[in-house]
């Protein structure tokens, strides 16, 4: 009785695998993620400045990407649903573009003040101590 329940229970997980229905969950780390909107000086979520794009790579305790005008790189720790970002070290370029600088600077220390994230499909949330959102991303293709 348990090996047939057992095995009934493993073939339709795998239908709805097959079918779609529960599909692999995005990862924190080895993705490349995207910056959609971050919470600007104000307090307010706002979106990146156009034509911009901000990146974040995570990866065996390294982080690195593109803060808009710069590469940047640094560590960070994580546990469960708690990161931490280290001090970061990033290339010293001057962009042009208006409000690229200042957008760098503010997601530089939002990046670093971070101490939660959480996943939901292909959208990455990272939060302050607060617990309150100050980086969304998507998943990059």
């Amino acid at each position: 009785m348990i090996k047939r329940t057992l095995f009934s229970l493993i073939s339709c997980i795998s239908l709805l695998i097959g079918a779609g229905c529960i599909g692999q969950l995005t990862s924190l780390e080895d993705t490349m993620w995207t910056l959609d909107s971050y919470r600007n000086v104000s307090g307010v979520m706002t979106d990146v400045v156009p034509d911009s794009e901000i990146t974040a790579r995570f990866s065996e305790n390294e982080v690195e990407g593109n803060g808009g005008c710069n590469h940047y790189f640094g560590e960070y720790d994580l546990h469960e649903n708690t990161i931490a970002v280290n001090t970061l070290a990033m290339t010293e370029m001057y962009c042009m573009t208006p409000g690229i600088m200042e957008q760098e600077s503010v997601y530089f220390s939002l990046l670093q003040s971070v101490a939660y994230y959480e996943i939901e499909g292909t959208m990455l949330t990272l939060k302050n101590a607060d617990e309150v959102a100050v980086l969304v991303f998507t998943e990059t293709s």
